[in-house]
């Protein structure tokens, strides 16, 4: 016996003008991505002979083409592989690129610090330390980081002094220690002399450390009230 034959899908005279018209604004989305990319691929070669002074500018292109994933309308699927297919820069080099502008360090601070490469590293250089700092910040007050001057030195060397602050999780062991014995006196003398409860804890800072006593309301009362005394 014949099984019975399935009706066929119908096909509104409608459908076929509309998928055809997607399929059109579709190939031409693509061929502006791919217009895109390729010009910001050979403005990237452009500045490669002028790495130097323009690394910046480079910076940039990379972000822009990683951000808004232009290498995908080249075919790739990732930005390390577009970079390293299209012989435009080592890709670690260009994701410590893209990592600068991401950080918004400005074009003067990294100028200033002579290579993307200085740039990047300052930059981990501010993570490593836990403190509320910026690459800018540093530059402008021509800081100084475990020793370290952040303007003038070498990569090697802001590596170097990056790894060692790392390790001591953030800040010099010596300068730690310290600061652990000062909140122990602090929390001790003021419990003893102004009869008061207080804590004390150490918080990383850039190349340092700092101190912070927290008091509860009754205890600020009577922290104030016994200043008081102590002024009389």
């Amino acid at each position: 016996m014949a099984k019975p034959r399935k009706p066929r899908a119908r096909t509104s005279s409608k459908t076929v003008p509309r998928l055809a018209a997607l399929a059109e604004r579709a190939e031409k989305a693509k061929a502006i991505g791919a217009k895109n990319a390729r010009a910001l691929v050979a403005r990237i070669r452009r500045l490669q002979t002028r790495i130097a002074e323009d690394f910046y500018d480079l910076a940039l292109c990379f972000h822009e083409l990683d951000a808004k994933r232009h290498w995908a309308a080249l075919g790739y699927t990732s930005f390390d592989a577009c970079v390293a297919k299209e012989k435009l820069f080592d890709p670690e080099g260009a994701r410590q690129m893209v990592a600068i502008i991401d950080a918004r360090v400005s074009r003067d601070a990294a100028i200033a610090l002579g290579s993307y490469s200085a740039a990047y590293e300052a930059l981990q250089l501010t993570k490593a330390t836990r403190a509320l700092d910026t690459v800018d910040g540093l530059v402008e007050r021509d800081a100084s980081v475990g020793g370290t001057k952040i303007v003038g030195s070498s990569v090697r060397t802001l590596r170097a002094t990056r790894r060692r602050i790392a390790g001591a999780g953030g800040v010099a062991p010596a300068v730690l220690s310290s600061a652990e014995k000062l909140a122990e006196t602090i929390t001790r003398e003021l419990e003893r002399r102004a009869s008061i409860d207080v804590t004390a804890r150490v918080e990383p800072a850039l190349s340092s450390a700092r101190v912070v006593v927290t008091l509860d309301l009754e205890s600020a009362k009577r922290f104030a009230s016994w200043l008081k005394k102590v002024d009389s």
